[in-house]
């Protein structure tokens, strides 16, 4: 039964692989917010960060319970084969015993030279500054699909511009074609006209790679089965609404130095430098801890002794020198017996003893450690606020240049679209001319490339105004998912 089981299973995996490999690969359609949104649960880098935020969470967890004090339950077990005294006995003699020791200790640091508190301050600091770290990540990673969705979407333009264009000319080439064979054109020009389509149908392939391999690595960015076949969407957006958004310069930067998340953290790493400062300076000042401790132990060699009156007395003379009238003492004779203390007795009623009290602990010479840490975070520091100044000043050309491409975008936007039309009147002009049999294919093909030069500048042009807004955004820091159109 068994048998048959695993048979039908191979069966249908065969048939399903079969089913799968006749469909072809899956057609996932998604719009520019959907891959956002994908890459913000999935992406490796991203998820990191915030594993580290959790850390950092940990930490100041940890240095707020410093306050707390120190307990602990310590116990040991041993077993003792040798020479020893026996108590039971009463005897050195060679044998074995067991012993067991048992304490609960408790320690409250009073004061440690503000240690506590600069962590818990440092602890907290660190946190901010990952949280910062965790925002720029997830802007960083809406800017980056930005910049591959926008790729997609230009190559696949470009393919399209492609496959038209040489649908035309191969439209043109039958044309020509015919008229060879009607003698009213030079065969000359067909052999031109058969040599450009190849051309064409080269360029087509190479915008296919292209569109190919822009899609390989956004699905890299999402964590797509490779199996995927993406399918985006162009975005809806209103270009004529992005174009005609104005900017002040002076104004981009302030926003830009309230609002980037990597500053922010480049400021709470300096103000943790700082409490790293003090941390180290805290070697100097003397400690003062509260300890208490209860202790106890067992030894199964321990005894206890019982002495058991007997009928008999003890002779301590003669009376007159007679040895036959002894003189003896008036208590009986006692026999001693000796009997192993039980573990409960000793444990919890002979042997518990109590420490407790205050010990302070005076620093005069730790080999220049102190001086050594302190002198290492001063250095950590002063590079920490290195850093802050050289990212303001990094703030103000990546502000500057995201304005100064919008800018430049829009100039763009204009001139491309200008020429588009310039040079798609000229190519009907020139195709007329040509279909009248008054124009050449030399002036009908410089037409002809020229109008797809300014498609594909156009289409250039319309795509990198259409995200220059999401670039401009992510160099201000304000780049939120929940504001993408």
């Amino acid at each position: 039964m068994s048998k048959v089981y695993v048979v039908c299973i191979l069966i249908y995996f065969v048939a399903g692989n079969t089913l799968a490999q006749n469909e072809g690969p899956k057609v996932l359609k998604i719009s520019y917010k959907e891959a956002v949104e994908v890459a913000l649960k999935e992406n490796v880098n991203l998820r990191q960060q915030k594993n580290l935020l959790e850390a950092r969470e940990a930490d100041r967890l940890g240095a707020r319970f410093q306050y707390l004090p120190n307990v602990s339950l310590n116990g040991s077990y041993t077993r003792v084969d040798g020479q020893q005294f026996d108590q039971v006995q009463g005897i050195l003699a060679f044998t074995e015993s067991d012993r067991i020791n048992g304490s609960l200790d408790a320690s409250l640091t009073l004061f440690d030279g503000f240690n506590r508190a600069s962590s818990i301050k440092q602890a907290t600091y660190n946190f901010k500054a990952q949280e910062n770290a965790v925002k720029r990540s997830r802007q960083q990673l809406i800017f980056d699909v930005s910049q591959q969705y926008l790729q997609i979407l230009l190559n696949d333009e470009l393919l399209n511009i492609a496959t038209d264009n040489l649908e035309v000319q191969r439209t043109t080439l039958k044309q020509i074609d015919g008229f060879v064979e009607a003698g009213t054109r030079a065969r000359p020009d067909l052999y031109t006209q058969e040599a450009q389509v190849q051309q064409l149908e080269v360029l087509k392939l190479r915008s296919e790679n292209g569109y190919r391999r822009s899609k390989s690595v956004l699905m890299q960015t999402l964590l797509l089965d490779p199996g995927v076949d993406l399918d985006p969407a162009t975005p809806s957006w209103d270009i004529n609404e992005i174009f005609a958004q104005e900017y002040d310069l002076e104004e981009l930067y302030s926003i830009a130095l309230k609002n980037r998340p990597d500053l922010r953290q480049s400021e709470f790493l300096v103000k943790s430098s700082e409490k790293a400062v003090a941390n180290a300076s805290s070697g100097y000042y003397p400690n003062l801890t509260a300890f208490f401790s209860y202790a106890s132990n067992f030894s199964s060699l321990v005894a206890e002794s019982n002495f058991i009156p007997t009928n008999e007395f003890e002779t301590i003379g003669y009376l007159n020198g007679d040895v036959n009238q002894p003189v003896t003492d008036v208590s009986p004779i006692a026999i001693r017996e000796t009997s192993e203390v039980g573990f409960n007795q000793q444990f919890f009623d002979d042997n518990p003893v109590f420490f407790y009290g205050v010990r302070v602990n005076i620093p005069i010479f730790d080999r220049f450690q102190t001086r050594t840490n302190r002198v290492t975070s001063k250095i950590q520091r002063d590079n920490a606020k290195l850093n802050v100044e050289n990212l303001s000043r990094t703030i103000y050309l990546d502000v500057q240049n995201a304005y100064l491409d919008f800018q430049a975008a829009k100039e763009d936007y204009t001139a491309t679209t200008k020429q588009y039309e310039a040079a798609k009147k000229a190519l009907e002009v020139q195709q007329e001319r040509f279909d009248l049999g008054i124009g050449n294919l030399v002036e009908l093909s410089q037409a002809n490339n020229t109008f797809v030069n300014g498609a594909a500048a156009r289409a250039q042009s319309v795509y990198t105004l259409l995200f220059q807004k999401i670039i401009l955004d992510f160099n201000l820091g304000i780049l939120n998912f929940e504001d993408i159109p």
